[in-house]
């Protein structure tokens, strides 16, 4: 599970990232007290389905993920650097028409 002090450790070039083969969550750090939650799920058979939290501090971002998906909570999330392919991902999920 994703705590508010992992997300307030999480450093201005990093993301934190949940990733399998129904869902990609991705979790930003937009400014200096402020995070961005984005994420595509994929239903069997349906189109997927895109949220984005907007920018929160951390403890209100805490409690947007607990309006996702249990599996969201149960998988680990992984921390790595800002990639292109990530600042892709999250430009096209903030911009594409929810489902």
């Amino acid at each position: 599970m994703l705590t508010v002090q992992r997300i307030n450790r999480l450093a201005q070039d990093h993301v934190l990232e949940c990733v399998d083969a129904s869902l990609r969550v991705v979790i930003a750090h937009t400014s200096p007290s402020h995070f961005e939650g984005v994420g595509e799920f994929y239903p069997h058979g349906a189109q997927p389905q895109r949220v984005a939290s907007g920018p929160m501090n951390a403890d209100l971002l805490a409690q947007w993920l607990e309006t996702l998906p249990e599996k969201c909570r149960s998988l680990t999330w992984a921390e790595h650097p800002l990639d292109p392919k990530t600042r892709a991902f999250i430009g096209r999920t903030k911009t594409a028409p929810s489902v």
